[in-house]
């Protein structure tokens, strides 16, 4: 039986999110839930009772050219471990994309969680998009003046209004591009702050969103006018984690491709360009 699952199926859906997604914090998936999660987006899959596949629509939209178009993120997919391999998700899928062709969508997309997952989704339609690939940077020696780099780790104080605006304005700038609107922006700060990570904003000219994985330090998205902003934010991000060295991700033409995308509209003839550039989401 499939159908939208309800607020009291949430302890059964955290049970399996851990069992599927182990590395996952007790925090996060408490944050997916009582922020992410909205029953209408979702649908589950029952056997003889017992909740055992899962996944959410969250809506995006896509802009390609100058052209913007519905999308639907497939997040959270998941099938409980002892009853893998029956179909279940296909049925999920199946259903899901019926949803979002009534819904208007004209994609659907998504991030496989692992390399065999591709071969999974390809089988439904979807073709690798959305590239990615890190580099490692080294700082140069600028003085960088503590009030010219603000820094925030949380959300007080934050000046949200401006950096959503800010960041909007460079993704916007991109040709092919997942855009975000300024919820699901405040989701990824959500996110980025309850992994102890950090907002690094040089005002009207760069943005940096950066994470301390274990020893090394990431720069999970950043955004500048000039290269010379990049340098500041760059020695910003050295001064406050005391490094000279760090791994920057990057969207470029020929990167690894970490994504995928299928056309649910069929008046949408086109073929979708794999350059779209994809950061920062809830996977």
């Amino acid at each position: 039986m499939i159908n939208n699952p309800s607020s009291s199926d949430i302890p059964s859906l955290k049970t399996m999110w851990k069992l599927c997604f182990p590395a996952d914090s007790a925090q996060f998936i408490d944050f997916y839930f009582e922020r992410i999660f909205k029953a209408n987006q979702s649908l589950a899959l029952w056997e003889n009772g017992m909740l055992v596949a899962f996944l959410q629509i969250l809506p995006y939209q896509i802009k390609i050219g100058d052209k913007i178009h519905n999308a639907g993120y497939i997040s959270g997919a998941m099938t409980h471990p002892d009853r893998r391999k029956k179909g279940y998700m296909q049925q999920l899928l199946l259903a899901v994309f019926e949803e979002m062709k009534k819904g208007n969508y004209v994609f659907t997309f998504l991030i496989p969680q692992e390399k065999w997952l591709f071969d999974f989704y390809a089988k439904y339609g979807y073709k690798k998009a959305f590239p990615v690939t890190a580099e490692t940077a080294n700082l140069v020696n600028i003085n960088v003046d503590s009030k010219t780099v603000e820094v925030y780790s949380n959300f007080e104080n934050l000046p949200l209004d401006e950096i959503y605006h800010l960041y909007s304005n460079f993704l916007f700038q991109k040709e092919n591009v997942v855009l975000k609107t300024k919820e699901q922006f405040c989701f990824i700060l959500e996110d980025l702050f309850l992994s102890e990570g950090c907002v690094f904003y040089l005002k009207e000219n760069g943005i940096a969103f950066v994470v301390k994985d274990e020893s090394a330090i990431l720069i999970k998205e950043i955004f500048y006018t000039t290269n010379n902003c990049k340098q500041f934010l760059l020695s910003a991000i050295g001064k406050k984690f005391h490094v000279n060295k760090m791994t920057i991700r990057n969207a470029q033409s020929d990167s690894h491709l970490y994504g995928m995308i299928k056309v649910l509209d069929k008046s949408y003839t086109e073929i979708p360009p794999k350059n779209i550039y994809m950061s920062m989401m809830l996977n």
